[in-house]
């Protein structure tokens, strides 16, 4: 339009959007949910510490890909924007999702991990949930993605993982890999160290053994057991 600098309405006029390569007819033009001129002026991305364009202003995106970071889910979508008919970016009332930076993937601004632990053989296997700083957003995901060989493992909807140590014959460390999904679809995988300790039969640990005591025939004798003093109970 001749007499309208802004043809679309995106904030942006028409040569710039020339000179950025986006389409001066279409106010979003890579289709994510954020105008073009919001884009390059990072007005609607609260997340100020990443820019897509280096030179540019903070916050901004790039408005020829609808999803800047590569994290396979759309500027728009991180930040619960559409465009409306008038080419304004607006509020998304149907996306609830808490808003995430669409320049960083989450997988690299939180940092969860798990603390490694020891059990014996046989005994219940309790790790606790990772912790990350920040702590990592709702609706972030964790499955194992490799049992590393230890059958029955569970993983709770926080990290937790449960299950019960298997029989071995020498302490064995073994490393579980669970995957984390961030609610942005960007995902990392971390491991959870379980160390199983031998625990030593019984008969290895325990020396029982009698004194010798005369008795005559007829005689109820008694020959208490003086050896070890700790045996354990059942025996």
């Amino acid at each position: 339009d001749p007499k309208n600098p802004d043809t679309d309405g995106d904030g942006l006029t028409d040569k710039e959007e020339k000179d950025h390569g986006t389409n001066p007819l279409d106010p979003d033009t890579d289709k994510d949910g954020v105008n073009d001129g919001d884009e390059v002026n990072g007005s609607k991305n609260p997340f100020k510490d990443h820019k897509s364009d280096p030179n540019g202003k903070p916050g901004n995106t790039d408005p020829l890909n609808p999803d800047s970071d590569g994290d396979g889910k759309k500027d728009g979508e991180e930040l619960n924007t559409k465009v409306d008919d008038n080419g304004k970016t607006v509020d998304d009332p149907s996306q609830t999702d808490p808003k995430t930076d669409p320049n960083d993937p989450n997988k690299n601004v939180y940092q969860p991990a798990y603390t490694a632990i020891e059990v014996n053989e046989g005994a219940a296997i309790k790790v606790a949930a990772p912790v990350s700083t920040p702590a990592v957003p709702a609706k972030t995901t964790f499955a194992i993605e490799d049992a590393a060989g230890l059958k029955g493992l569970k993983i709770g909807a926080d990290g937790a993982i449960t299950g019960t140590a298997p029989s071995v014959d020498k302490d064995t460390t073994y490393t579980v890999k669970v995957k984390v999904t961030y609610p942005d679809k960007s995902s990392e995988t971390i491991d959870a160290v379980i160390k199983v300790k031998d625990v030593p039969a019984d008969a290895e640990t325990h020396n029982p053994s009698y004194e010798d005591k005369p008795g005559k025939p007829g005689e109820t004798v008694k020959v208490p057991q003086t050896g070890d003093k700790n045996l354990p109970e059942g025996t």
